[in-house]
C-alpha cells in the first residue's frame, strides 16, 4: 500500500481519486498565494535536495540570503515547507509531490 501511494505521487499522469483531490486542493491553494511565494514554491520544488538551507535556496530563488529566508519562512507559514532546525527547510511530504507537479505544469505553460 505504501509503495502504491509513493508511485501515485511520483507519477505525473496516473493518479487515483485521493491524489486528484490533493492535487485540486494544492492547485487551489497555490492560486491563493502571493505571486512571489507561488514562484518561490515552484523554484524550490524542482530542486533535488531533501533539505534546503538559505545559502542553497538564495541562488535558486534569484535573491539574496535575507529575501530567501523571508520566502522560505513564508512557505513554512502556509504549510508547504517545514523548518527542521539549523536554518534548514524541507517540503512536507505530500506537498513536495504536488509542488513538483505544479512547477512542471507551470514551466510547460510558460514554455509554450
Amino acid at each position: 500500500m505504501h509503495q502504491q501511494i509513493r508511485d501515485d505521487f511520483a507519477s505525473p499522469v496516473v493518479l487515483d481519486e485521493d491524489c486528484r483531490a490533493a492535487q485540486l486542493r494544492f492547485t487551489w491553494a497555490m492560486s491563493r498565494l502571493a505571486p512571489e511565494l507561488a514562484a518561490a514554491c515552484d523554484r524550490v520544488a524542482l530542486c533535488d535536495r531533501e533539505l534546503l538551507d538559505v545559502p542553497a535556496a538564495a541562488p535558486l530563488l534569484g535573491v539574496g540570503d535575507g529575501e530567501a529566508r523571508r520566502l522560505l519562512e513564508g512557505l513554512v507559514g502556509v504549510h508547504v515547507l517545514e523548518a527542521v532546525g539549523g536554518g534548514r527547510y524541507r517540503f512536507l511530504r505530500i506537498a513536495r509531490a504536488q509542488a513538483r507537479r505544479h512547477a512542471v505544469r507551470a514551466a510547460t505553460v510558460a514554455a509554450v
